[in-house]
């Protein structure tokens, strides 16, 4: 169409400027031969020829391009009619339809005339319209793919369109062409498609979240692990793994040959094959040379080749072989010590014994004593429960060790305590077949300990400190007397010095080395010393130390029960100050009184015999000293009686 606008008009230039130069050429050369009249009608001719040849050139071009113009709108028209997806053109403006085809009329369900009466937001939900006024403005004046929308039909079903449109002129007026193609099935297969792939996705995140979890759980579990392909070639293996048999490398990929030589031969190399090929799981306690450890394994067959579990109980095997040599020297031992030894089987519940059985439930003859019913029967009654239970419990722990204290009958009519050790066995299944131990009469251990509880007791109860310390003074134990007396709670001296903790610079420094040396001989010592409390207050205590000695003659401890006597110190000291001040008044009355009392005697017998009044008067003032001298005296014992001595 656009080049067709032009085609015309060029041509028609071409043949007249070929025409003018041409002609005018011939004429030029023609009028040099013929005259001027036939020149004038040459002339006249060539403009009427070319007039009607340009008009018959225009005829036929003009009519050649309207026959391919009404072609292509033919051509057009059909595309549009017939084209069997919804097409019309709509007002930019006011969105409304302008026309449409029977594409759309059918496949909306509305009439020519409806659509015609619409706009392009009626067959769109509400919600759309201002998308589709954003889609618009961004629409360029080619061809523009706006994407897939949801449509709706006149019986308000919903679909899905993808749409084409571009902006074109009709009548003279710029309008919108727009092309739907429905994409519904297309649309909810993608949809459906994005949701599966979602679900994928999430399901894959949890499988990884589950895998973590694994990779976390079988790193965390004590067993090691690892898995092992058809191949024999080691497919994963925990931290664990790494950790028991010390291997620094990964073995993921690699042959068990390789990372184990020499293994092939091994009782747990067979057992692996056994869950391999025959689908078999197992389990096996074996010594494993390659790594010089003990190793508890349990085989099990999977999919993909055997899973095995596998931990190290060198430890416990060392202390299993130790503890039998242990039960050899205490079998031997318990001839001397008089403990008895049995061998209870846990499946047939039959006990053997020592002959020390006799000794300890004192009774003439042992028959009867080969059941384990027999032995609960001798049980306290109060205490069966408690027996059961805790061997019970042993047993479904699987603890090999077994360790109870409960009574038992002896001649029938008493009780006495004991002390039950003992040693379980297990089958290859897991299962306790045997029980093997020692029991050691600690009845008069029991009685004694009830003995030092009541004695406890007493200590706590009685008014006078007690302190317990062990063989470097250090102080273990303190009554709550001790702490009346002094101000220390009990948790003040644990572990303190005892010593450092009561004396200062006025406790008596020998007697205080004299109580170390006691206390180096394990021997008793008493005292008096001079003690300081939590105030650094003085008081003085009467201290009796005792060293503590077992049955055996081990020292175990020192008591050291005071009294509180400063009061009687006190008292001894008042009566100290007064017998010094009756030695002084004594002193007194043996010396100095003496000395004016003979003066004054001495001067009444001379003045018995003086001659003249002088005389006399001169003995009187002398008289008169010695009596005052007597007085001042006299005063002075007043004084020191009173505990006030006058300094001459």
């Amino acid at each position: 169409m656009k080049s067709g606008r032009f085609k015309v008009p060029l041509i028609y230039i071409a043949i007249g400027i070929l025409w003018i130069a041409l002609s005018d050429s011939a004429i030029l050369w023609i009028s040099q031969h013929i005259d001027h009249r036939l020149l004038r009608f040459l002339i006249f001719g060539k403009g009427v020829f070319l007039v009607l040849c340009t008009a018959v050139v225009l005829f036929l071009l003009i009519d050649n391009e309207r026959k391919k113009l009404d072609n292509n709108n033919r051509q057009y028209r059909k595309f549009y009619e017939d084209n069997p997806n919804p097409i019309w053109f709509y007002d930019p403006i006011t969105f409304r339809f302008t026309s449409v085809n029977d594409a759309a009329v059918a496949y909306y369900g509305y009439t020519r005339a409806e659509f015609l009466s619409m706009t392009i937001m009626d067959i769109r939900p509400a919600e759309d319209s201002e998308k589709v006024k954003d889609s618009y403005l961004k629409m360029s004046e080619d061809f523009h793919e706006s994407g897939v929308w949801r449509h709706l039909k006149k019986d308000g079903s919903l679909f899905y369109v993808h749409i084409t449109s571009h902006k074109t002129i009709q009548n003279n007026k710029e309008t919108v062409m727009v092309m739907a193609n429905d994409t519904t099935d297309k649309y909810l297969y993608e949809q459906r498609l994005q949701e599966i792939n979602q679900e994928l996705t999430a399901q894959k995140a949890e499988v990884d979240r589950n895998y973590l979890r694994l990779e976390n759980t079988l790193n965390s579990i004590t067993d090691s692990f690892v898995t092992i392909n058809r191949s024999w070639i080691i497919t994963k293996a925990n931290l664990n793994f790494y950790t028991v048999t010390g291997l620094t490398e990964d073995v993921a990929g690699k042959s068990i040959d390789d990372v184990f030589p020499d293994s092939s031969k091994s009782a747990f190399r067979q057992l692996a094959e056994k869950a391999m090929n025959d689908n078999i799981a197992g389990n096996i306690e074996d010594y494993s040379p390659i790594l010089n450890k003990w190793l508890r394994s349990s085989v099990f067959p999977t999919d993909e080749g055997i899973a095995i579990y596998f931990s190290d109980i060198t430890a416990v095997k060392e202390k299993d072989i130790q503890l039998k040599l242990a039960l050899e020297r205490y079998d031997l031992a318990s001839q001397a010590t008089g403990d008895v030894i049995y061998d209870l089987d846990l499946v047939n519940h039959t006990l053997a014994f020592n002959t020390q059985i006799g000794v300890l439930l004192d009774i003439s003859g042992t028959d009867g004593t080969d059941t384990l019913g027999w032995w609960r029967s001798v049980i306290h009654p109060e205490d069966i429960a408690v027996f059961s239970a805790n061997q019970e419990r042993r047993i479904a722990a699987r603890d090999k060790y077994w360790l109870a204290e409960y009574r038992i009958m002896t001649n029938g009519i008493d009780y006495k305590h004991i002390s039950d050790h003992g040693y379980l066995i297990f089958d290859e299944d897991d299962k306790p077949v045997r029980l093997i131990g020692a029991i050691k009469d600690i009845d008069l251990l029991k009685r004694s300990t009830e003995q030092l509880k009541r004695t406890g007791e007493i200590l706590n109860k009685i008014n006078n400190p007690v302190i317990i310390s062990n063989a470097e003074g250090i102080v273990i134990w303190v009554n709550p007397a001790f702490s009346a007396v002094t101000g220390y709670m009990e948790h003040e001296v644990m572990g303190r010095d005892h010593a450092g903790l009561l004396y200062n610079l006025k406790t008596n420094k020998i007697i205080a080395q004299q109580l170390l040396r006691a206390v180096a001989a394990k021997e008793s010592f008493s005292a008096e010393l001079l003690n300081y409390d939590k105030y650094n207050r003085e008081y003085w205590v009467s201290l009796n130390l005792y060293p503590i000695f077992d049955a055996q003659g081990r020292f175990e401890c020192y008591i050291s029960v005071q009294n509180d006597i400063t009061e009687h110190k006190e008292r001894e000291a008042v009566i100290g100050i007064q017998n010094e001040k009756l030695k002084a008044v004594s002193w007194l009355n043996s010396h100095e009184i003496r000395k004016p009392v003979a003066s004054i005697l001495a001067l009444a017998q001379l003045m018995k015999s003086a001659e003249n009044e002088e005389e006399k008067s001169e003995l009187l003032e002398l008289l008169f000293r010695c009596a005052v001298e007597l007085d001042d005296i006299i005063m002075e014992i007043n004084a020191e009686a009173s505990g006030h001595i006058r300094v001459k």
